[in-house]
Parts: C-alpha cells; structure tokens; sequence
C-alpha cells in the first residue's frame, strides 16, 4: 500500500530523516507546521494514515470498547517499517515524530525495528502501545515524551502508562509535563526544538 504525505526537502543532500505521524481525525498537512523544528538538512515527511475517520484519517480502527483493532493495527506498523526503509533506502539516519495515535505508531514502529536506524522518537499525548515486540526493543533510544495533565482524548492516566512502558523498554526518555488538553503547546514545542537540536 502507498502512503500519501506532504514533504519538507532537504536543504541539499540529506543527512537524515524525519517521518511525522499524525493523529486520528487529521491528515498529512496537519503537523506540517513542526517541520521547521528540524535541521535544513533533514528531508521531512508527513504521512497520511491509511483509514478514513471522519473528517480526516486513522492508523487504526477502533473496537466498541475503544480498544485498537490489532490486525488493523499491526498492519500499520508493518507498513511504516517497509515505508522506512524504502524513503531510507540510502542509510539515512530516522527520527518518528507523533501526536496521539501518531505518537503510538512512532513508538510502535521504534519497537518494531528495534531501534535500528533510528535517532529517536517523539511521542505527544499518545495512548500506550497495545502490543510488545520484546521486552527490551528501545534500549538506548532517545524518546521525548510529552503528555498534558488534562487530556480529555487519551487521559493522563494512560499517558503515565505509555511513559512506564518507554521506560520498560529501555529508552532514554526526556520526560514533559504539561498543564493543557489534548493538543501541541508552545512550551511543548520550545522544549522539542532542544530535543532535536540534541538528537539529530
């Protein structure tokens, strides 16, 4: 399957890669506005997920319960994993950059890939992963993890779950605490740029 996406190129030969997932409901222009975060030699893309919720787009169905469809799931992370490999095709270095669902696909396929070729992962406001690839598949990965204390979408609760379990795996997480909803904050986006500034 082909993704859609908007893209950022890089200013000359690209040195690295940053796909930016976003969240359930929106499309591939919705994040694009963080692309200036990222050094000019980094080649930015925006994907769009695969299903059509509402008035945009989701990674994943959900079940009544609102729970995520694993086959429907898990297909999406196989397809960001071969997606990474064909767009890095030439070594370049990967960063994942989500919001909400985004974020857990970020951090998904980071688990997947076992951290192979990537120079870390951004999660914001992100459900905790359904499913593990093995206990200990970001060892040594940066991760920042941002999550507001009054997130009515996906709840501060499950946030704290998702740090626990970035932790469990053995990412060097750069831990964020905001007091906002769910959504992007100024302060959020002051403290990513120092994050990429970092990493990348």
């Amino acid at each position: 399957m082909d993704f859609v996406f908007s893209e950022r190129p890089a200013d000359g030969n690209p040195q690295g890669l940053a796909l930016v997932l976003h969240g359930r409901g929106a499309d591939e222009k919705d994040l694009m506005t963080l692309s200036g975060l990222f050094s000019p030699r980094v080649r930015v893309l925006s994907v769009r997920a695969p299903y059509r919720y509402g008035p945009g787009f989701a990674w994943y169905p959900l079940a009544p319960d609102g729970s995520p469809l694993l086959d429907e799931w898990g297909q999406s992370v196989t397809r960001l994993d071969t997606l990474m490999d064909q767009v890095g095709g030439d070594g370049l270095p990967v960063l994942l950059l989500g919001f909400s669902q985004g974020g857990q696909m970020a951090v998904a396929t980071a688990m997947k890939r076992r951290a192979r070729n990537l120079l870390g992962v951004v999660s914001l406001s992100a459900p905790p992963v359904p499913k593990r690839f093995s206990d200990r598949a970001l060892e040594g990965l940066p991760v920042f993890w941002a999550h507001g204390r009054h997130d009515p979408v996906v709840s501060w609760q499950r946030g704290q779950a998702m740090r626990q379990d970035l932790r469990d795996m053995g990412a060097l997480v750069t831990e964020n605490v905001y007091a906002m909803g769910h959504e992007i904050s100024q302060e959020e986006i002051s403290d990513l740029a120092k994050f990429l500034a970092e990493v990348s």
